[in-house]
């Protein structure tokens, strides 16, 4: 119902106590097909309003959809990273949550050349989301975390390109310190370089972050 239904009714089932149910499926290893539904469920919860995406992480179902990161089924391990993706997105309190469960590791793990392009985008996105809010940043070490991750990222197809630059951007702007960091990572030389691509979705976001380091170092 939740992943099929154009509208879900998000509100009946977390009234119906329904969560902690799909919690314990993603949990469901000899069954993909269940693991994967429950997942999808989440994300179409996790999409809805803050207190809908409250739910979710009340319900316990951030540690066991960081499990399912390294499933061996791409699309159950596909469809856990869009339910965490959703999930930072509604907030400060959601994307710490979300941090000190340990998923940066796990996310930096799927880092692949071999993925296919789709799932490489949702992981960028996923970053995307965890760099957006910003006051305050997160802590020093999940930081260096993604900002290692993201460069990794600066080698693959201009559309992760794109959203792995709007993540600096947003991890970067208006902090010096971070700028500074992200100088240690060595990708600035990368993002120098890409500034000569045509495509506009990869050079726009990188305007931003040139722009902070060169009124740092003038």
């Amino acid at each position: 119902m939740l992943s099929q239904e154009k509208n879900p009714p998000l509100k009946l089932v977390i009234e119906a106590g329904l969560i902690p149910r799909m919690v314990e499926f993603l949990k469901s290893s000899l069954y993909p097909c269940l693991q994967f539904e429950a997942a999808w469920a989440l994300t179409n919860i996790a999409s809805g309003t803050s207190e809908q995406t409250r739910a979710v992480v009340e319900g316990g179902a951030i540690q066991p959809l960081i499990e399912l990161l390294s499933s061996s089924n791409v699309a159950v391990c596909e469809q856990a990273m869009w339910a965490l993706g959703n999930i930072p997105s509604d907030g400060l309190e959601f994307r710490d949550n979300v941090i000190s469960s340990n998923a940066i590791p796990h996310l930096r793990a799927l880092i692949s050349p071999t993925l296919p392009i789709t799932f490489m985008r949702n992981i960028t996105w996923t970053w995307s989301n965890l760099c957006r809010k910003k006051t305050p940043y997160p802590c020093e070490t999940a930081v260096k975390q993604m900002l290692r991750a993201l460069s990794l990222l600066q080698r693959h197809h201009s559309e992760v390109l794109s959203e792995a630059c709007w993540s600096l951007s947003y991890l970067t702007y208006g902090c010096k310190e971070l700028i500074g960091q992200v100088d240690d990572t060595g990708v600035l030389l990368r993002l120098v370089a890409l500034m000569t691509i045509s495509e506009l979705n990869v050079w726009t976001p990188s305007l931003p972050y040139h722009g902070e380091h060169y009124h740092r170092h003038k």
